[in-house]
């Protein structure tokens, strides 16, 4: 006798199992990945916009009191829900300061800040 050798239903239903487990996970990393491309994006922006808060608060700087001063504001017309903070100090050297700016925006599961520090002559 001779017998045709073919899948039984058990194997099928393996394979397809397999197949299906192994496509959710490649669809999984490719999302995470377009995600996390999003967030380095934002993040690129961030640090573009601390450095354009840090030239404003340079143009500021001579109008500035000589004690701790707070500035703040949002970008929202350019990044949704940001805000920034510009921290100025004075320092033990005469007309030297030192400028904090904090960037604070929404991230994915977890707000996300950036600081940028840095001595200024006044």
């Amino acid at each position: 006798m001779h017998y045709k050798k073919a899948f039984t239903i058990i194997e099928v239903l393996l394979a397809a199992v397999l197949l299906a487990a192994g496509l959710v996970t490649v669809f999984s990393m490719a999302n995470r990945a377009v995600f996390a491309h999003a967030d380095l994006f934002k993040s690129g922006i961030c640090y573009r916009l601390a450095d354009e808060t840090l030239a404003q608060v340079k143009v500021k700087l001579p109008s500035l009191p000589e004690k701790t001063t707070v500035l703040t504001g949002d970008f929202n017309d350019r990044l949704a829900n940001t805000t920034w903070k510009a921290e100025i100090k004075p320092t033990d050297l005469p007309g030297l300061v030192n400028v904090n700016i904090t960037i604070n925006r929404p991230g994915l599961l977890a707000d996300k800040e950036f600081t940028l520090s840095t001595l200024m002559y006044h």
